[in-house]
C-alpha cells in the first residue's frame, strides 16, 4: 500500500508541477522527433537562466523563448509566479506540427485565457526555432556564468 502512494505521488508531483516542461518534450517529438532534454543546459540560454549574448542557432531560439516568457510577465498577460511549471494549456500534434488547443481544465482556474494560449505560441515556437537547425551532437557551454530571471529582472520582483 504504501508503494502505491509513493508512486501517486511522484506521478502527481510530476504531471502538476512540471507539465509544461514535460509538454516541451512533447512538442519537440511532434515536430523533429527528437529529444529536448539534448537541450538542457544547452548554450547561454536553453535551460534554467540566461543572459549576454547567445552563442548560435539553436541557443538564439531559446533566449527568444526566454524574452517570450519575459513579455509576459512584464504585459502583466501572466501573473508573477512560475507559470511555465503549472499545467496551463492543450495542444494537439498534427503532421508535425504543433496547434495550440486551448485551456487545459485545471489552467483554467488559475490563468486568463490569454496567458494559457500565448504560453502555448512561446512554447511551439521554441520547438519549431529548434527544428530548424541539427540536434546537437554535444553541450555549448556559456563564457560567461547564467542569470537567473529575477536577476535580470529585479524591477518585476522587488
Amino acid at each position: 500500500m504504501h508503494i502505491v502512494f509513493i508512486v501517486l505521488i511522484g506521478f502527481i508531483l510530476t504531471t502538476a508541477v512540471f507539465p509544461t516542461v514535460i509538454e516541451i518534450e512533447f512538442m519537440t517529438k511532434c515536430v523533429s522527433q527528437q529529444d529536448a532534454w539534448i537541450y538542457n543546459g544547452y548554450g547561454c540560454y536553453c535551460g534554467i537562466g540566461g543572459s549576454g549574448e547567445w552563442i548560435n542557432g539553436i541557443d538564439e531560439c531559446c533566449a527568444h523563448h526566454d524574452a517570450c516568457y519575459d513579455s509576459l510577465y512584464k504585459n502583466s498577460t501572466c501573473w508573477h509566479a512560475p507559470f511555465e511549471y503549472f499545467p496551463i494549456y492543450t495542444w494537439r500534434c498534427l503532421n508535425k506540427t504543433v496547434e495550440c488547443t486551448g485551456l487545459d481544465t485545471f489552467g483554467y482556474q488559475i490563468f486568463p485565457h490569454e496567458c494559457s494560449s500565448q504560453l502555448c505560441e512561446c512554447d511551439r515556437e521554441l520547438v519549431e526555432c529548434w527544428a530548424k537547425y541539427p540536434m546537437p551532437l554535444e553541450q555549448l557551454h556559456c563564457p560567461h556564468p547564467r542569470l537567473f530571471y529575477f536577476q535580470r529582472n529585479k524591477t518585476l520582483f522587488g
